[in-house]
């Protein structure tokens, strides 16, 4: 029987949030069949950290490993995906309530971010929900290797850097900027592949999740 493949992928286009100050995501064709050219190709610009992307330590730690050099180890495989709607921050007590099973290397987090009108589409909105530091020490002292968010940012919008500095500081790789609204909480497969562009701090990727044969 085929497994289930759902993209959890955000699409890149002008509706597309964007971070206050970002120059977002644009395209435009340089060559087109209609102008008589012998096909059709366009030029793509975009923040790094546009629409679904991973961000690697040196998006915060100077000498952090960058985009290319992390390898695919944490970005494919098992992954527990969780129910954490109805809270506006996600700390430490919550995820040990979730009771998220032992061994765990990618958690992925599904909260009201998705649900709530508007968080899809721009604009950019303040709002969302995300971790809180002692959270992000939870996950380093569990030993997950990445964690996924369903809006823009792992941290809260008003909040200094110290979430992504607990985690890419200790080598955990973030995914931002999923979509989760179609995924039942439990255990599936993750396949996440950023773009292998080299020597920068992130890229845009596209992630999948597969079928792992149970659900919560």
């Amino acid at each position: 029987m085929t497994s289930q493949v759902i993209d959890i992928s955000m699409p890149l286009n002008a509706s597309t949030p964007i971070w206050p100050g970002s120059p977002g995501f644009s395209s435009r064709s340089h060559l087109s069949l209609t102008a008589g050219d012998v096909a059709n190709a366009t030029l793509l610009g975009l923040d790094a950290h546009c629409g679904t992307h991973v961000d690697a330590p040196r998006h915060v730690v100077p000498a952090g490993a960058t985009i290319d050099e992390v390898g695919l180890t944490a970005l494919v495989g098992s992954a527990a995906v969780v129910d954490v709607s109805g809270s506006r921050a996600i700390d430490a007590a919550l995820l040990h309530a979730c009771e998220i099973p032992d061994g765990t290397e990618r958690l992925l987090l599904r909260t009201d971010n998705a649900s709530r009108r508007g968080m899809d589409a721009a604009p950019f909105r303040e709002d969302y929900v995300a971790l809180t530091p002692d959270a992000a020490r939870w996950v380093t002292r569990r030993g997950i290797c990445l964690v996924g968010i369903d809006y823009l940012s792992i941290q809260r919008y008003d909040d200094p850097p110290d979430v992504h500095e607990i985690l890419l500081g200790a080598g955990v790789l973030i995914l931002e900027g999923i979509d989760l609204r179609s995924v039942t909480p439990g255990c599936w497969t993750l396949v996440c592949l950023p773009l292998r562009v080299t020597g920068i701090e992130a890229a845009p990727a596209r992630a999948v999740l597969f079928e792992d044969g149970w659900h919560a």
